[in-house]
Parts: structure tokens; sequence; C-alpha cells
């Protein structure tokens, strides 16, 4: 069955308001593709509406707690996202985007360390650009702007085709005022998306403003 069967087959169950069995089958498609965005904005749209609609899920899985976790985090309910977290790798310890996300709810429920242990376990599993960037984050928002600098580096070298990574590498320089080098991140993530409005928008503002040299443009 292709990924468009799959999705088709778990929208007939949206259809039917069995949002149980519409999770189940998305995260199942999830699983052969762990960064969909596509998939996992519709599962979390579908856990909204379990929210608002206050009805009855019951997850069973690690895939479907971590989802339900990551859904609470946005709910900026905190204590209970950590607990289905905490859930989700109980019942997969081989699940490392739950470490990532259990990463930010501690690191938002003022738990720093406890985030930098769950960050830095999910990149020993699985080394990717993505979670390398959460780590620099982590550091920037802590104050430490040499260990952001070094990890944004880091993820770009480990996912140079990922235009959002190059943009946050650009926005950390820009910040620490290497308004030059700034530029050039924007650039790279601009090739990589020629419509990404954010870089877009922050090299007109570092040309606008001086920062850089128009000639460069």
């Amino acid at each position: 069955m292709t990924r468009e069967e799959k999705i088709k087959e778990a929208e007939e169950f949206v259809k039917q308001d069995n949002y149980q069995e519409a999770i189940n089958k998305y995260c199942t498609i999830w699983k052969d593709s762990p960064f969909d965005s596509e998939v996992i904005k519709r599962i979390l749209f579908l856990y909204s509406r379990i929210h608002e609609g206050n009805l009855d899920f019951q997850p069973s899985t690690s895939e479907t707690f971590m989802f339900r976790g990551i859904s609470r985090f946005w709910e900026e309910n905190l204590e209970d996202s950590i607990k289905d977290l905490d859930r989700a790798i109980n019942l997969n310890p081989k699940n490392d985007y739950a470490y990532k996300s259990r990463a930010f709810s501690k690191f938002y429920s003022n738990k720093p360390e406890e985030a930098f242990a769950d960050i830095k376990h999910a990149i020993s599993m699985n080394p990717i650009g993505d979670y390398i960037d959460n780590l620099a984050q982590f550091y920037s928002e802590t104050g430490d702007s040499a260990n952001a600098l070094k990890y944004y580096q880091k993820a770009v070298e480990t996912e140079p085709n990922n235009p959002r990574l190059w943009y946050n590498y650009g926005i950390e320089l820009r910040d620490n005022g290497e308004y030059e080098r700034a530029y050039e991140m924007y650039n790279k993530a601009i090739a990589l998306w020629p419509q990404y409005p954010d870089a877009i928008a922050n090299i007109k503002y570092l040309l606008d403003s001086g920062l850089v040299k128009r000639y460069r443009n």
C-alpha cells in the first residue's frame, strides 16, 4: 500500500469521527517516514480535535503516547506532556523522536540539565541535523552563544540540504553581530528554497539597515 493509499484509509476514519483509529493509522505512516511534516501536522490536528471536543482517547503505543505528549506541549500542559513522553520512551527506549520531544517539554519546564541530556541522547541514537539544531537552540536560549554557533555549524554540515538549518544558523550569527556571515547563511537557505519568506525578510533587513553593503545583493 502506498503512502497516499494509507492516508486515504486514515482519512476515512476521520470522516467517521473515529479519531482513535485515524491516529493509529497515521502513526503507522509516520513510522515509515518519521520526518514527514504533513503527517506530523495531521496527527497533531487530530489530537487538537480530541482535546477541543473532550473526546475519549487512550494511547496504547509509543507513537500515540508521544504525539499526545507533543500535543500537550503545544497546549502548554508541560507536566502531562512529560508524563506521556515518559510512557512513550518506556514502551520503546529506541524512540529517538520521543527523547527529542521530551527535551523541549523539560527545557520549558525549567529543567535544562534534563533537557540537554535528552537531546544529546536523541543525537547519540540518530545524529541528524535537526536534533543537532535543537541542541544549538538550547545553548542559544541559555546564553551560551559559543556552543550555539558550534552546533549550528555542525547541524548544517550534517544536513546541508535543509534550508531551515542554514536560516537558524544565520539568526544566531545575526544576534552575535556577525552580519556578513549571517547574510551568507540566509543566502544559502534561499538557494535551497527560493521562496523562503523569513530568510528573504532578514536579507532585506540587513541591506536596508546598512549592516551589510547593498552591492552584495
